[in-house]
């Protein structure tokens, strides 16, 4: 399950701060805020509004499947360089409504194209915050749907907050 509708954005007065850092000639990649898509390796896969504020609103997707109504949005590897590997991975979000508090933001890295025509293809580390406030692992090892059991599960908000309609950071690291 995914958040329905997401607002994404970079503002000035929010600094990323980096736990590792970038290793000498690695890549980084950061959003174009006046244009998304101009770099052509950001495919948000739905409609995306900009607002007055300067962030911008991503809708679901309609879709019949499993996922239906999720907001999906892909980083590609640049042609011609090597797959994203040892990465961190900084967004900001507000999720604007959600079909329920199990619906999750989710950062993930690690796998290929997720189609059904090439399930094994589809696999991925998986940093998940729900729209409940918890945090948790889960490793995708076909796709759609074979997954394990959530791992190192925590409460990531205080008291019990949902982050539904407040912005907030996740910050996702994987690395070997």
């Amino acid at each position: 399950m995914r958040p329905t509708t997401t607002s994404i954005t970079t503002p000035p007065k929010f600094k990323v701060r980096e736990i590792y850092p970038t290793k000498i000639g690695g890549r980084e990649w950061f959003i174009n805020m006046k244009d998304p898509t101009s770099d052509g390796i950001f495919h948000p896969d739905s409609k995306i509004i900009r607002h007055a504020d300067g962030s911008w609103q991503v809708e679901g997707r309609q879709t019949n499947g499993k996922f239906g109504n999720e907001v999906r949005m892909s980083v590609y590897t640049p042609q011609g360089q090597e797959p994203w590997k040892n990465v961190e991975m900084t967004g900001y979000a507000k999720v604007i409504s959600a079909n329920s508090l199990s619906d999750h933001l989710d950062w993930y890295a690690r796998g290929d194209i997720h189609i059904p025509d090439a399930p094994c293809a589809g696999t991925a580390l998986k940093g998940w915050l729900s729209v409940s406030g918890v945090a948790s692992w889960v490793k995708e090892i076909w796709f759609p749907g074979g997954y394990t059991d959530q791992r190192d599960i925590v409460h990531a908000t205080s008291d019990d907050n949902s982050i539904l309609g407040r912005w907030i950071g996740w910050k996702v690291v994987c690395i070997i």
